[in-house]
């Protein structure tokens, strides 16, 4: 058991603690950015945009065909690789097999390494296939490997 003397050095101690520890102030509620859908006004409006394509510095991104619900069928628009803002289509992404909307399989996806090398490649059945590496240089397509 704890004695009265001790029992006041506990509170003292207890009180001393409580005093350097700042209040947590709490955080308001605020959308994220990836929560926020963007808009795209000059996007066709047959088009949207896949937002996990987009390059890190927004200008560039990959194009998917607006899946028609009620239909559930292939619209037989190719994917784009296109610059946002001013709106310019730098390459038509070839189609393969598959469907072309986002999700899709053999829908195209993208990876980017800075914002001139993305890598983009189809997504099938069985794995990825059909890796092409683009160089883009003053908003044009300056290479593909």
């Amino acid at each position: 058991m704890i004695g009265p003397e001790h029992m006041k050095s506990l509170i003292v101690l207890a009180a001393l603690l409580m005093s350097f520890v700042s209040p947590i102030p709490a955080q308001e509620e605020s959308a994220s950015p990836a929560a926020e859908k963007k808009s795209y006004p000059e996007v066709p409006k047959e088009y949207e945009v896949g937002e996990s394509t987009v390059s890190p510095n927004g200008r560039f991104a990959i194009l998917y065909p607006v899946r028609n619900e009620d239909s559930n069928g292939d619209p037989g628009l190719p994917n784009l690789l296109v610059r946002l803002k001013p709106y310019a289509v730098l390459q038509e992404i070839e189609r393969g097999v598959g469907v072309t909307w986002k999700g899709g399989r053999g829908a195209a996806d993208a990876k980017w390494n800075g914002n001139d090398w993305v890598a983009v490649w189809h997504h099938r059945k069985w794995g990825d296939e059909d890796l092409v590496v683009f160089e883009i240089a003053n908003d044009k397509i300056k290479r593909g490997i």
